[in-house]
C-alpha cells in the first residue's frame, strides 16, 4: 500500500477543496478496511478527494463508486479521468444526478462520501437515499459541515442514526447506528 505522501503529493495538485487533514483522516479510516469493502462518493468533481479513495481502492482491493453528472465548470468529466489515472486509481463512475442514480448503487455500503451541493435540502434528500443503504457500523463523511454551508450542518445534525461524531478540518466523520 502506498503511503500517504506519496498520494497526497499528487492529491495536492488537483483542483479542489479537500484539504490535507481531511485527506488524511480518508487515508486512516480507508486504510483499515478489508478486500472488498464498499467505498461510495456523492460529488467528485475534478477528482480531488476521488483520487485518495481510488488510490487506497486500487492498494487495498477495494469497490470504489463515485456518483457526479459532472456539470460543474468546463471539462469536468475529461479532467476528472485524467487525475484519477495520476494516482493509477481503480473506481467506478456512475454519470447522473446522486437523487436519480440511488437504485444503481448496492446496499451495505462500508463507507459513503457527501460532497455534492451544500443545500439542506439536497443533503437531505441524500441523506434519505443513501444512508438506509450502509451498513450498520459503517461510516458516512459529509464535507463543508459548519461554516457557511448551514443547510448541510442542518440536514446532517436532524439525522438520529449518526453517532460517535467527529470534526476533521470540515470534514464530518460518523457511524451509522
Amino acid at each position: 500500500m502506498r503511503d500517504f505522501k506519496e498520494i497526497w503529493s499528487i492529491t495536492q495538485t488537483i483542483e479542489g477543496w479537500f484539504w490535507e487533514p481531511e485527506a488524511i483522516a480518508f487515508y486512516d479510516i480507508i486504510s483499515r478496511f478489508k478486500r472488498g469493502s464498499k467505498l461510495v462518493e456523492l460529488g467528485s468533481y475534478y477528482g480531488r478527494s476521488s483520487s485518495i479513495l481510488g488510490a487506497l481502492a486500487k492498494d487495498l482491493d477495494l469497490n470504489f463508486v463515485t456518483v457526479d453528472n459532472f456539470s460543474m465548470g468546463i471539462d469536468t468529466e475529461k479532467t476528472f479521468y485524467e487525475n484519477m489515472k495520476k494516482v493509477n486509481a481503480k473506481f467506478r463512475v456512475i454519470k447522473g444526478k446522486s437523487t436519480e442514480v440511488v437504485n444503481q448503487i448496492d446496499n451495505n455500503i462500508d463507507f459513503l462520501f457527501i460532497d455534492t451541493t451544500h443545500i439542506y435540502e439536497q443533503c437531505k434528500i441524500e441523506c434519505d437515499l443513501y444512508i438506509p443503504k450502509v451498513r450498520t457500523g459503517g461510516i458516512i463523511a459529509f464535507h463543508d459541515y459548519g461554516g457557511k454551508y448551514t443547510g448541510i450542518k442542518k440536514a446532517v445534525d436532524e439525522r438520529k442514526e449518526l453517532i460517535n461524531k467527529m470534526l476533521a478540518y470540515s470534514l464530518l466523520i460518523a457511524n451509522k447506528q
